[in-house]
This record gives structure tokens, C-alpha cells and sequence, in this order.
């Protein structure tokens, strides 16, 4: 399930269609984005990865083209001991991370964009947890709904890189499979 989350919201970031046949990807909301007065329109995304399909996320190392955002998902599930009553296994709650990866030398045109950036991706979320089942379903995992979602800042760099920031999100996945 954590891999097809990891695909279902990179591919929907990327090119996603609301349920009115509007155009719900990032860079299609980044224009239309509020900004402060005075500033210019953010540049849109390179790309957008993630870590089941992009070699170089796979590695560790820097996304193919900058600026760009990386998808990744982690379990969010409390391990517990061998033999312990257990739940049901066909859902589960994972924890996704949108990050946007700028160049470093981007200084404060980039940090600016990355902030509309993610919040052009908290948008395109709420637009694909209102999109029908058949969208929200990636092999045989149902994307339920997505909850908690926030945005943090954060000024990390690896060699011509930063991380700027990063959307969290709580997101509840039904296994359908019989």
C-alpha cells in the first residue's frame, strides 16, 4: 500500500484532473495561487518524483531536474508484539511527505516559490481527497482520505540542493484486494 500511495499522489501532482475536467496539478494551480503584493509569479516544477520510480530518489541523491517535488511514504502503524491480537490488516493510516527540492543558489526567490509551491500541493491534496474512487485507487489501494495535512519549513542542503519544505499528511489506505 505505501507504494501505491507514493505513486497514486505523485501522479496526481503531477497531472491531476479534478472531477469537473479542471486541471488539479500544481503547476496548473501555481498561477492561480495568491500572492503578496510585488512578487512575482513563482516558477513552475520540473518535475515531480518519487521513491518507487525515480532512480535517483531511490539513491538518495538529487532529483533529475530542479525545481521539483519528491513524494515519499512511510508506515504510520504501531508495531506490535509477536502473538498480540491484531487488527484488521486491509487498512491502514501511512504517513506522506511532499518535499520541495530547489537549487541552494535559489536564495530567497526560491524559498518564496517554494511556498507557494506547497501551498499549489495542499490544494491539489484537498482536490484529489474530493475526487471520485476510481481516481483515488492505485492497483488495489484505496486512498480513503487524507487528514492532518501541514507545512513546515526547512533549510537543508546536499551539494547544489535544498530542501525548502515539505507538506505532511495522515492518509488512510484500504487494501482491495479479496
Amino acid at each position: 500500500m505505501i507504494d501505491d500511495l507514493t505513486v497514486l499522489v505523485a501522479d496526481w501532482l503531477a497531472s491531476g484532473v479534478d472531477a469537473n475536467g479542471f486541471a488539479a496539478s500544481v503547476n496548473a494551480l501555481l498561477p492561480q495561487i495568491e500572492r503578496r503584493a510585488g512578487d512575482p509569479a513563482p516558477q513552475l516544477l520540473a518535475g515531480v518524483y518519487d521513491d518507487v520510480r525515480t532512480d535517483e530518489i531511490v539513491l538518495g541523491q538529487e532529483p533529475p531536474e530542479i525545481p521539483a517535488l519528491v513524494v515519499l511514504a512511510m508506515s504510520d502503524a504501531a508495531l506490535l508484539p509477536l502473538g498480540a491480537a491484531t487488527d484488521d490488516f486491509s487498512s491502514t493510516n501511512l504517513l506522506l511527505a511532499v518535499e520541495y527540492v530547489m537549487l541552494d543558489a535559489a536564495g530567497m526567490s526560491g524559498k518564496r516559490d517554494a511556498g507557494y509551491a506547497l501551498k499549489a500541493v495542499r490544494r491539489s491534496l484537498g482536490l484529489l481527497n474530493a475526487a471520485t474512487q476510481s481516481v483515488r485507487t492505485s492497483n488495489v489501494s484505496l486512498l480513503v482520505k487524507i487528514t492532518q495535512m501541514t507545512e513546515r519549513r526547512i533549510g537543508a542542503t546536499r551539494g547544489r540542493c535544498a530542501l525548502a519544505g515539505v507538506v505532511l499528511a495522515r492518509c488512510h489506505m484500504e487494501d482491495l484486494a479479496p
